[in-house]
Formats: C-alpha cells, sequence, structure tokens
C-alpha cells in the first residue's frame, strides 16, 4: 500500500507543494498547495450555508473531487443524486446542492485562475480535518428497471474497499494519470475515478472522454483508464484506432460483462487486458478477473461467497453494513479454489410455453453471429408471453445486411437460433437500433426497452435511423432506415405508407445544416425529381454534395437494394450576409 493515504489521514503537508492533482480540461496541471487553497475557499463557502445534508453533483471529476472532500470537512450528509437532466430539485431532493453545471446549485463548482496559479498563504494550522467517523454516504441509483433506490453507506465501508483495491492495484495509480470514460456519481466512478487515485497519488483527468476517439488525450505518460462495457463495445467499432493509443498501465471495467469478442478487440486498441470488476452499489467489490482469458471470478479478499440449491449466489463482505449474508440475484457455480463462474441473473430464467430459458443464454447466442454489438433480450406478455429481442448491428452486420428488409434480417437470426432452442423461446419480436437505451454506467434501461415494444403501436418515431454516415470534405453520405412508426408515413397515403417529398427534402437540410453548420433557408428548388417511392424499412443511401460557391446543395436518395434511385435535386439557399 505504499504512498495509499486513508482520507482522514490527509494534511496540507501529506503531499509535496508542487504535486500534481488534477489535470483540468483545459490541459493545465493544478498542484496540491493550489488544490488545498481551493478546496479551503470551498470549505469556507460551504460553512456559510444552512444545511446538514448536502447533495453533490458534476461532471468534471476533480470538481466532483473538492466538493466531496469539501462537505466532508465541513462534516455534511452527502448524497450522489442521479440526475438525467439539469434541472433542481430532482423528484425526492432537499437541502443545497453543490454542482458544476446545474442551475439551482446553491454552490457552483469552478476552478478559478488563482487555483491554479498561486495560493493565499496557507498556513500550517489551516489544514482541513477529514473526520470521516459517522460520515454518511447516499448514493441514488436508477437500477435496472428504472425504479429510483437509495443505498445508504458508512464511509468505514468505503475506506474498507479502498484498502483493499490499494493492496491489490495501488502501485499501478501511483503518479499515473487516470482517465475516466464514467461519471462519479456512480459508486464504481466515485471510488475508481475519484477517490481511490486521490488516495493512492495519481493526477486526475478532470474531463470525462465520452467518444472512442477521445482516447487520444492519453499521452505518453503512465496512465490507468476507468471505463466501461458500454464505451469498449463502442472501442471496438474503431479498428482503426488499434495501435494508435498508448497502452495504460492497467484499465478497468464495470458496470456489466464484457462479451470476449469485445474484450479481444478492446486489447488489441487499448495494448492491455481489461481488469473487469464485478459488485454493485449496494455490495461494494465482490470480485474480480482479467479479459480476455479468464472466465472464472476471483473474490476480493475478505469476501465469503456461497450458494444455495437454486445456485444463488450469498456473500459477506467487510463491505456491507452489518456481517449479515447478503443474498445477490445472480446464479454460480463454484470451481474447487473458490473463484466462480457468473451463470446469469435468478430474474433471466423465465418459462415461456412451459419450456425454461435464460435470456442471457439467447443473448450470446445472437452475440456469438459476430453480426451484433449489443442485444438484450426480453420477456413479453399480451394474450401470452413471448421473447423479444433488441439488436444493434456490428459492422459487419450491417454490411451482410445493407440491401435487406428487416424481415430477411429477422429470418437471418431465427435461423441461428433455432440450432440451439426450442421455436417457442426464439424472440418473436425484433427492434434494430443504433444503439440500446443503457443508463451511463452502460446497464440497460429495461423500463425503456419494454416500452420500446409495448407501445410500438402507438409510438411515433421523429427521425430515421442512421446506420452508416460518413463525410469528405464537402460530401455526405448516410445509409439510412426509416421506421414503419416514422412520424411522415403517418397519414399521408392512407392506402400505402410512402415516404412524402417534404419529409426527403427536410432530411437533407437538417443533415447539412448539422455538418456543414448551414443556418440558410431554402430559396427554391429549381429541380428534383422523384423516381421510386421510400417505403418503411427499405434501407437507402442519402448523398448531399454542398457546392459553397453557388450555394446550393445537390441530394439524391438510392434504393441500395436496385442500385436505383429514389430521388435527386437540387436546392438553392439564401445567401448568408
Amino acid at each position: 500500500m505504499k504512498n495509499y493515504i486513508p482520507l482522514e489521514s490527509f494534511t496540507l503537508s501529506s503531499r509535496q507543494k508542487d504535486f500534481q492533482v488534477l489535470l483540468s480540461a483545459d490541459g493545465q496541471i493544478v498542484t496540491w498547495e493550489c488544490f488545498m487553497d481551493q478546496l479551503l475557499t470551498l470549505v469556507e463557502q460551504v460553512n456559510l450555508v444552512q444545511g446538514d445534508s448536502w447533495s453533490l453533483h458534476a461532471h468534471d471529476h476533480g470538481l466532483f473531487l473538492l466538493g466531496f472532500l469539501a462537505l466532508v470537512a465541513s462534516r455534511k450528509e452527502i448524497h450522489f443524486p442521479n440526475i438525467t437532466s439539469e434541472k433542481w430539485p430532482g423528484p425526492g431532493f432537499s437541502g443545497p446542492l453543490l454542482s458544476d453545471t446545474i442551475p439551482g446549485a446553491k454552490i457552483k463548482l469552478s476552478l478559478s485562475a488563482v487555483s491554479r496559479t498561486g495560493s493565499r498563504n496557507l498556513k500550517a494550522g489551516s489544514s482541513p480535518v477529514f473526520d470521516t467517523s459517522g460520515l454518511r454516504l447516499v448514493f441514488h441509483t436508477s437500477g435496472s428497471t428504472g425504479e429510483p433506490k437509495q443505498v445508504e453507506k458508512k464511509y468505514a465501508q468505503v475506506e474498507a474497499e479502498l484498502k483493499n483495491l490499494a493492496m491489490l492495484w495501488g502501485d499501478s495509480f501511483i503518479g499515473a494519470a487516470m482517465y475516466s470514460t464514467v461519471s462519479p456519481q456512480h459508486f464504481y466512478g466515485f471510488l475508481f475515478s475519484a477517490l481511490f487515485p486521490f488516495c493512492t497519488g495519481a493526477i486526475i483527468a478532470c474531463q470525462r472522454i465520452q467518444y472512442p476517439e477521445g482516447l487520444a488525450v492519453i499521452d505518453n505518460k503512465p496512465s490507468v483508464l476507468v471505463t466501461s462495457p458500454a464505451f469498449l463495445k463502442r472501442l471496438a467499432e474503431y479498428p482503426e484506432l488499434e495501435g494508435r493509443i498508448l497502452p495504460p498501465r492497467k484499465v478497468f471495467s464495470s458496470g456489466g460483462f464484457l462479451p470476449e469478442p469485445v474484450a479481444v478487440k478492446s486489447r488489441l486498441c487499448l495494448g492491455n487486458e481489461i481488469t473487469e470488476i464485478y459488485g454493485s452499489t449496494e455490495t461494494g467489490g465482490i470480485g474480480y478477473r482479467v479479459s480476455p482469458g479468464e472466465s472464472l471470478w476471483t473474490p476480493f479478499a475478505g469476501i465469503k461467497t456461497n450458494s444455495g440449491d437454486d445456485l444463488t449466489l450469498s456473500i459477506t463482505s467487510p463491505y456491507l453494513p452489518d456481517s449479515g449474508a447478503f443474498k445477490i440475484e445472480d446464479r454460480v457455480e463454484f470451481a474447487e479454489d473458490g473463484t466462480f463462474k457468473l451463470l446469469g441473473r435468478i430474474d433471466s430464467v423465465v418459462k415461456i410455453e412451459e419450456k425454461r430459458v435464460a435470456l442471457n443464454d439467447v443473448e450470446n447466442r445472437i452475440l456469438q453471429s459476430g453480426l451484433v454489438a449489443d442485444v438484450a433480450v426480453i420477456a413479453l406478455e399480451d394474450t401470452r408471453q413471448y421473447l423479444a429481442a433488441a439488436v444493434v448491428l456490428s459492422p459487419t452486420g450491417l454490411e451482410k445486411f445493407r440491401n435487406e428488409s428487416k424481415i430477411v434480417m429477422n429470418r437471418h437470426f431465427r435461423k441461428i437460433l433455432r440450432q440451439y432452442f426450442e421455436p417457442a423461446v426464439i424472440p418473436r419480436k425484433w427492434r434494430y437500433l443504433e444503439k440500446l437505451p443503457r443508463n451511463s454506467m452502460g446497464k440497460i434501461r429495461h423500463g425503456d426497452l419494454h416500452s420500446l415494444f409495448k407501445s410500438e403501436a402507438k409510438a411515433i418515431v421523429t427521425k430515421p435511423l442512421v446506420l452508416e454516415k460518413h463525410k469528405e470534405k464537402d460530401r455526405l453520405s448516410y445509409t439510412l432506415s426509416f421506421p414503419e412508426n416514422y412520424l411522415h408515413f403517418q397519414g399521408h397515403f392512407p392506402e400505402m405508407k410512402i415516404l412524402p417529398a417534404v419529409a426527403q427534402v427536410d432530411w437533407v437540410m437538417k443533415f447539412a445544416g448539422e455538418e456543414f453548420g448551414l443556418e440558410q433557408v431554402i430559396r427554391n428548388i429549381p429541380s428534383v425529381k422523384f423516381m421510386e417511392p421510400i417505403f418503411p424499412d427499405a434501407r437507402v443511401l442519402l448523398t448531399i454534395e454542398y457546392r459553397r460557391q453557388k450555394h446550393q446543395l445537390e441530394f439524391s436518395y438510392k434504393n441500395l437494394k436496385k442500385d436505383s434511385f429514389h430521388s435527386k435535386g437540387r436546392i438553392m439557399l439564401e445567401e448568408s450576409n
């Protein structure tokens, strides 16, 4: 545990004055002296506000850490709201808020210029005191169903976990820059991208990496990457990044399980294996494994595991509020050495027409096709129970089905599944999406998924599905599919659903506006020809070319299956002043 300092032991002299604590969003280093100066200022501001219970919400990891430490030093109860909008207060919240972005915050978090370049004359006696005895933390989560839930933790539980993490991986963080793709509002992000790197002496990169291209910020200094399966699945779709990202010392992933193909591609891109963490907000960490390569999970030190006749996992853990057994809704199979294999959630086993099937088994068979980047299978019921699958195609799948209809795609996946399952448990309904509904930790929002199928007859979508997109200078191309419940299919041609001309022109203007920054309005359309109708779920290629000198857009919609044109046209734009 070299260089690990428990939070309650931190003082002004715990680090050298020029020790690097944060890498700000604009690339500036914040030193220990400047960080502590900012912290003391924030503590003073918090103590001027009445209220023993505060909420903390920050997108910036460094500001999140500052806010957390200021509230601890002020002996406040701390809530971590799971806010999906920038409105405050959210349902069920009261008391003052610390935030970097949300309007209505009692104190807005920011790194002032003085905090980076100098300090007030700090005195030895001015150190903040981090008394963690009695410190109460409340994490607000939505779970997989979308139902709000509060998880209370005493800081002693957190400290027990931090010490264990430091024993295992503390050396990887010392002197490294910590980059994160996850929010610090969730317990995993709170530990791995804020508190653990702070206590072990890592430099915390404040700005969250949201897209795979953002990994380019990792330079030639030692680094650690804290991420999730949802991000790594997106990374796997960028083979051009292989060999272009400097390998981090360590890569951590939590928030779901990493499919083997994604783990392999992630290792190629990142140059290192992925250390997966299994656990939850309630339990803290339970076990870990290295992917690709390991299928079994190793329990963390101090975690005792067991299972009953139904194979359901139960644990006792120093990270729990008491010493009793805690039952987890996951099925496990133990090896002789105490490691274990996860068999899926108890609630993932459903009965369809008297036949039992594990939903994750169906999902895995679909993933093994190599045509799918992400998938979720759920059980639904109307007159009888059945399965439904929501699928995100991989680049290989997009290429294979480029010119095919949804019916052809459904048949293909059903044929694959017939090799393993009886007809009754093969999904009856299929939806092909750009991405699955997930929260910021990458967990499926099952409520949204059910709504997608349950309200399919009524739900109206207002945009096409973008399957591929390319931009080269002033030329754009999109592979699109307009679903049957797309807004402009409703009511224009009662006898037959056909995409109207106005919708085709609207999308030319919308895409051109987004990509070329156009604000001009249409002056006129001197040339347009509609040759073939566009029907629901057809794959079409929209090409847009911006003729800047002439202030015009040339476009065409092409039928990919027949290699013929649906429409072609030219749009004249008003000249901007």
